[in-house]
């Protein structure tokens, strides 16, 4: 017994070591190169208030594949060490549900640390509200409601409020969006799961982005820098019945 625990703990003593991470810059700019494909990735989240488990058991734990992990608030502790650890990383950050939960949770110290973060541009907010509401079902005034909530929360805590909208995760989606958002102070407006067809069209026409009137009787003032998610769609489904004889 001795002379197998010796063995195991010298195996893993001698065993490979774990690369430590370490940060690489490239020489990356907006413009265009000819011959090259410039690919910016973003870091960001999206969390449901509720889905599979409740709002209380998604902030505090999660289930994956049978493994109880850390749920939204370990997630958003991460984050922040990671942030400061290195000071070329960034995040951005939807959906207030969660985060305004931690945030009463938070030392006033930790709350210092997000707020530099966030005057640095290093932590950013998109879409403002406490969910990301939905479009084809939801009666305007409600779309309103939650985003004041969310918003007036961003202004208070931290002097301000995010610039670019963030729909991912709608099922639907109405011109009632781009009339809020314009009249709400948003410049830009992205989000997911089109029709099928259509976005099979505009990834053949490289036409993802699209300015998109919110409101014939308002005019241009509504207009709508939009840009769809191209992937993630869940689209149509063919369904083949099989007959036997």
């Amino acid at each position: 017994m001795h002379v197998l625990l010796l063995v195991t703990v010298l195996a893993l003593l001698s065993g490979p070591q774990v690369a430590t991470c370490r940060s690489a810059l490239y020489n990356t700019t907006h413009a265009r190169v000819g011959g090259k494909l410039n690919v910016h990735i973003i870091s960001h989240t999206h969390n449901d208030p509720g889905w599979l488990s409740s709002y209380a058991q998604y902030h505090r734990t999660l289930d994956l594949d049978g493994h109880t992990i850390g749920g939204v608030e370990a997630i958003l502790d991460t984050v922040v060490s990671s942030l400061v650890d290195n000071p070329d990383r960034t995040f951005v950050y939807a959906d207030l549900a969660f985060f305004v939960k931690w945030w009463q949770e938070l030392h006033e110290d930790t709350k210092a640390v997000v707020r530099s973060l966030v005057q640095q541009g290093r932590f950013e907010f998109t879409g403002g509200g406490i969910v990301q509401h939905d479009e084809a079902n939801s009666h305007y005034s409600g779309m309103v409601d939650q985003m004041s909530l969310g918003m007036r929360f961003l202004q208070d805590e931290f002097g301000h409020t995010p610039r670019i909208a963030w729909q991912l995760d709608g099922f639907g989606h109405s011109r009632t969006e781009p009339l809020l958002k314009s009249m709400g102070g948003f410049d830009a407006l992205f989000f997911g799961r089109s029709d099928e067809s259509d976005m099979r069209q505009r990834k053949e026409n490289r036409s993802l982005e699209l300015i998109w009137r919110g409101s014939e009787s308002y005019g241009s003032e509504t207009d709508m820098f939009t840009s769809q998610y191209p992937t993630g769609n869940y689209g149509e489904h063919q369904i083949r019945l099989h007959v036997s004889g």
